[in-house]
């Protein structure tokens, strides 16, 4: 234990037993929702392309009016690109994929919905409600890019994923109250 505590000490970690780099965020950012606050930290330095293109949506309050328009219990909750009506926003562009970053779509990370072309992430982002290990990065299929965890509203988006669902709009798996953000920002910025 002491080798451990003193290489810790010589390379800067501060706990060795978290020595990870998904243990290293900088940003938060908040969502008031109609029905709660959902706090995520952001992997800045692991995925900086997605990160940089997400809060430009949050800072521009793209994302303020929007719902979690697709619940899959067990599965994940996904927002961040239609009004309550299911009318779409419009995105600015789309992103390559940083899924070989290596973070995993584990229960609580959040990753970047996309269509079957892995550099067409937008807007729309995803947040696993199990391990969803079947979407992480292999050398034979392009992964989902993670770029985030939920600190806070765990209880709220399970709740959320459980609601009933239908297809509304040609889409599946809408919930009939879904959950909507009112408004999105850097916690930094909150005062």
């Amino acid at each position: 234990m002491r080798v451990m505590l003193l290489l810790a000490l010589l390379l800067g970690i501060s706990n060795p037993g978290l020595a990870n780099d998904t243990e290293t965020a900088h940003t938060r950012v908040v969502m008031e929702t109609d029905q709660g606050i959902i706090v995520m930290q952001l992997f800045d330095e692991k995925a900086p392309k997605t990160v940089t293109q997400f809060l430009a949506y949050v800072d521009s309050g793209f994302y303020n009016g929007t719902i979690f328009h697709r619940a899959i219990p067990n599965f994940i909750i996904q927002g961040g690109g239609f009004t309550e009506t299911l009318t779409e926003k419009p995105v600015a562009s789309t992103i390559p994929n940083e899924s070989r970053n290596r973070l995993s779509n584990k229960k609580w990370s959040v990753a970047m919905a996309r269509t079957s072309d892995p550099d067409s992430a937008g807007s729309q982002f995803f947040i696993n409600l199990a391990n969803n290990v079947e979407l992480n990065f292999s050398y034979s299929k392009p992964g989902y890019t993670v770029f985030a965890e939920i600190l806070e509203g765990q209880d709220l988006l399970e709740n959320a994923s459980k609601s009933p669902r239908a297809e509304r709009n040609g889409m599946d798996d809408v919930p009939e109250h879904p959950l909507t953000i009112i408004k999105a920002y850097r916690e930094e910025s909150a005062e």
